[in-house]
């Protein structure tokens, strides 16, 4: 009789191994690649944005912080009772607990939904190019595991702990808000009517993360939407407040693919092209993903997620956002060639081992 495996006992197998490769890259990369002066953390996992978040845990403010939410930096002053050495430990330590419990979450909701694309949906999550994001001190983990036990919840219709989970979802990242839209297509799916009864009222529950937000925003700032506002000042020409379509972004990155080859640098134009293709290939998915009609709501949350950040007018940053949009990589596990999935997976490994070590040299990547 074949022995059966715990899923949890496989996902913390391939966590470890995920991390060991990460650990023995980190050693290797200065043999790899020269190191570039960049914002550098306490801890590898803990470069650019993760100095930013933990310099709020730690005084609360600083110039243009108003743009990173503020459920994450405060769980890592929680739990790390305030003292600065902690911090880079706790805030690592939050997030590859939630990637954990992230992946365990969306292996039995991939395994209710569609029992045959679980295990490979898992393995194009990990092996994704910026997947390494889950473990640093950024807010990917702690997104994920909110934003997918939402859906875990909505499709258990558990009303009430769905909205929970997106309350604290639109605290740790502004795309938090867009679970309305699942939790509304769920719902009345579910009832098969325009007429929501007493639980629907519990939607109202999802934009209180941000909400709050911007109430201590407006307090502060007399701004409830400075976390846009200040966008600008980080660079990659970002609006900041007008909205700019995505022809126009798509219509920009093509002449500087052409007329600004290998400028300013190498490592920048590969990260140019990194974005670009990056948006091209999510794009694609979402369109295969409507073509093996995966599950409406699973399908409109991706395509918000994935078009609200280029309204600002730039792809920067756009292979770490996809991360947030998970149903993706349920549709890759649709694909039906096995040849083509571990093509897929190989070429997703080779990449990630490549951002990993940009990132850990002091190169931004997404």
């Amino acid at each position: 009789m074949k022995k059966h495996i715990h899923p949890l006992v496989k996902i913390l197998t391939l966590v470890g191994l995920w991390g060991g490769i990460l650990v023995g890259l980190f050693y290797l990369s200065p043999y790899i690649l020269d190191k570039r002066d960049g914002f550098f953390g306490p801890i590898p996992l803990a470069n650019f944005d993760g100095v930013h978040y933990l310099l709020i845990a730690l005084q609360g403010k600083f110039l243009y912080s108003e743009a990173f939410f503020p459920l994450y930096p405060l769980l890592i002053r929680l739990f790390s009772f305030g003292v600065r050495a902690y911090m880079p430990i706790v805030g690592a330590v939050i997030s590859i607990t939630s990637t954990v419990l992230g992946i365990w979450v969306l292996y039995m909701l991939v395994s209710q939904k569609y029992p045959a694309t679980g295990n490979w949906t898992v393995l194009f999550f990990i092996l994704f190019p910026t997947s390494f994001y889950f473990l640093s001190v950024y807010t990917e983990g702690l997104f994920f595991l909110l934003s997918v036990s939402c859906f875990y919840f909505l499709f258990k219709r558990n009303w009430f702990l769905a909205a929970l989970c997106g309350c604290f979802a639109s605290a740790t990242r502004v795309i938090g808000v867009c679970l309305v839209l699942p939790f509304v297509i769920e719902y009345f799916s579910t009832f098969k009517q325009w007429k929501p009864k007493k639980s629907f009222l519990y939607v109202l529950l999802i934009p209180v993360g941000i909400l709050a937000y911007m109430g201590y925003l407006w307090m502060t700032s007399g701004d409830p939407l400075r976390f846009m506002h200040v966008l600008p000042g980080y660079g990659s020409h970002r609006s900041g407040g007008s909205i700019i379509l995505l022809p126009q972004v798509l219509y920009r990155y093509g002449k500087i693919l052409i007329f600004a080859f290998l400028q300013p640098t190498l490592m920048s134009y590969l990260t140019t092209i990194l974005e670009f293709v990056s948006v091209l290939c999510a794009g694609y998915t979402l369109y295969y993903g409507w073509i093996r009609r995966i599950s409406p709501s699973l399908w409109w949350y991706s395509a918000v997620v994935l078009l609200v950040p280029t309204l600002s007018g730039t792809f920067s940053s756009m292979p770490r956002y996809i991360l947030a949009a998970f149903p993706i990589f349920i549709t890759l596990g649709m694909i039906r060639s096995t040849r083509t999935k571990i093509l897929l997976a190989v070429l997703f490994c080779l990449t990630q081992c490549l951002c990993w070590i940009m990132f850990v040299r002091g190169w931004f990547v997404a």
